[in-house]
Order: C-alpha cells, then structure tokens, then sequence
C-alpha cells in the first residue's frame, strides 16, 4: 500500500508492506506534526535523497516517532551537513536562498537502506549520486526521477539545475524502464502511468 501525506515541499508518503509502516520523504521543515498525525507510529523514515525539500523533517519527525532514516550511504554526508548540494543557474539560486530561509536540521545519524531487506531498493543516481527508486506491489515511489507540475500535466524530467550528474541520471531513467511497475509515485505531483512514463523516455532519447 502506497498512501500519500499532504506536505509542504514534496511529496511524502506512507507505506505498507510485509506488515512494516515506513514514512518515504518528509518534505521541508515544518512537517512533523502532520504527518504524525497521519502515521502514530513507523518502521523507519526512508529518504530518497538528501535535498532539503525531501529531508527537511526528517530530524524532527525521527525524534517524535523514535524512528530510525535510512538513506543510501552516498546521501550521509549531504544529510549530516558536512557537504552540501550545488544548484545551478538562476533557480538555482533561489532554491539555495530557500534553504538558508528554511534551514532544515541535519541529522545526527543515519542508517544504510541495504538493511531494509523487506523492501526492493533500487539505486538511481544522476538527480543526486545516492537517489533511490523503492518498488512497492505494482508501484514505483521515484524521488525526483521523473516529477509532474502542481497543474497536473504531462510528466517531465528533473531539471539540469539540480541534478548532480546527467549522464548518471539518464543511465537511471534507462534502469527503471527495465522494472516492472505499472504506476510511479514521484516527488512532486501527480502519480504517473507507466505508458505515460515510457512517452517520455521516447521523446528523450
């Protein structure tokens, strides 16, 4: 079961799998008591990259739920603030002042997702080198692989600006379409058909 959780700055979702309850994302600072109000009690907090507008709770919701995060072990830094992320371009300026504003808190500890052993991670670098895919039933919960607008349009890829690295990432999109999953449940909007995630692998490559 995939649901999802009403959140500021990304997409946050709930899952239940093998009889285990795990929080995906938690969006940016602020969140916590929202979502606690969704989810009373988890497994653990999974990550699907350390950007602050995936990971800005996660200190905050970890410590009221006494959950442990887990994130692939190339994001522990990023989390722990000892490196930070570089944005490119204009927006990418702007999504650096947003995070001075916001100052997510930084995390203390973090575990490894290879320990999650009830759960079929898939590592998808490029959008950052330890973004992680997690394949739930028929469902693919993405990070920022693919991303659909708040209006509701056709999906889209994630911008140049702040991918760590595009090769990487387009190796990444090639990886997924070997995976069988017939929706995916992004980072930003609406959930995606595969049908319409494969048209635009078509149209990209």
């Amino acid at each position: 079961m995939v649901e999802l959780i009403r959140a500021k700055g990304c997409n946050v979702y709930f899952v239940i799998i093998n009889g285990k309850r795990y929080i995906v994302d938690t969006g940016l600072p602020g969140n916590e008591k929202r979502i606690a109000e969704v989810v009373r009690e988890c497994d653990g907090i999974i990550l699907t990259h350390s950007h602050f507008d995936h990971m800005g709770s996660a200190y905050s919701i970890s410590k009221i739920l006494k959950s442990k995060v887990y994130a692939h072990p190339e994001e522990f830094e990023y989390l722990k603030g000892v490196k930070k992320h570089e944005y490119k371009g204009l927006i990418g300026a702007f999504a650096r002042f947003y995070e001075s504003v916001k100052k997510p808190k930084y995390l203390e500890e973090v575990e490894s997702v290879e320990e999650l052993k009830d759960l079929e991670i898939i590592h998808t670098p490029g959008h950052t080198a330890g973004s992680i895919s997690i394949l739930v039933d028929d469902s693919l919960i993405c990070g920022d692989l693919v991303r659909c607008s708040i209006f509701g349009s056709n999906p889209t890829l994630s911008s140049k600006n702040f991918n760590w690295n595009n090769e990487e990432y387009r190796r990444s999109l090639k990886k997924v379409l070997k995976v069988e999953f017939e929706k995916i449940y992004p980072g930003h909007g609406r959930v995606i058909r595969r049908e319409e995630f494969e048209n635009l692998l078509k149209r990209v490559f």
